[in-house]
């Protein structure tokens, strides 16, 4: 039976929140240091791992592509927004991107990043779970009550959240199921080669 490993990437301080899926059972973990979450991969021998958090800097402005064109039901979804590299530098409040992007670069060697076209295991990509749960609900779900909303739509998809102890896991968890969906082949896709593409399941 195979594992999927979802992300949820948080700033130095908070560190990473992750799920291992199997079974349809959801495994949750926290780490604060990068090579303790990246033993805890290499135990699970996860066939993809998705993660909430950019996968490269805009090359061009104030967002990416992915970002711009991250739609659910023909109504957009809005998240985060990736700067340049050079507009990021300097500012604390990156610090959160700069954490991911280390990650990263640290499972490349083993899981390549999702590029386009048909995917073969193992493999790594980025996801969103807002964007995760509106594509399971199959329509635009609310952001402001994301907790409980989100446990309901992993109910609905057939997952039992039992053991997600925050909201930090329960995000994890839909990057876990998205993974899945990326080996599954039943996934959408929003962005381009040049800065990275955010993947999202299909209902």
């Amino acid at each position: 039976m195979k594992t999927f490993v979802g992300i949820d990437v948080g700033g130095p301080r908070k560190g990473f929140h992750a799920v291992a899926l199997r079974r349809r059972q959801f495994d949750a973990a926290a780490f604060t240091k990068l090579s303790e979450l990246l033993k805890w991969i290499a135990y699970q021998k996860p066939a993809a791992i998705a993660i909430d958090a950019p996968c490269h800097w805009s090359i061009e402005g104030g967002s990416r592509e992915c970002e711009r064109t991250l739609r659910v039901a023909d109504e957009r979804i809005s998240c985060f927004s990736t700067p340049t590299k050079k507009r990021a530098a300097g500012r604390p409040f990156y610090d959160w991107v700069r954490h991911g992007l280390r990650l990263y670069k640290a499972l490349e060697a083993h899981y390549p990043i999702y590029k386009g076209g048909k995917p073969s295991a193992p493999l790594l990509c980025e996801t969103f779970p807002q964007a995760v749960a509106c594509m399971l609900a199959g329509r635009k779900v609310s952001a402001r009550h994301k907790s409980r909303v989100r446990r309901q739509v992993l109910r609905d998809a057939g997952y039992e959240p039992v053991g997600l102890r925050n909201i930090d896991e329960v995000d994890a968890a839909l990057c876990a199921i998205t993974a899945a969906a990326l080996v599954s082949g039943r996934f959408a896709t929003f962005g381009r080669n040049e800065d990275g593409y955010i993947i999202t399941p299909l209902a």
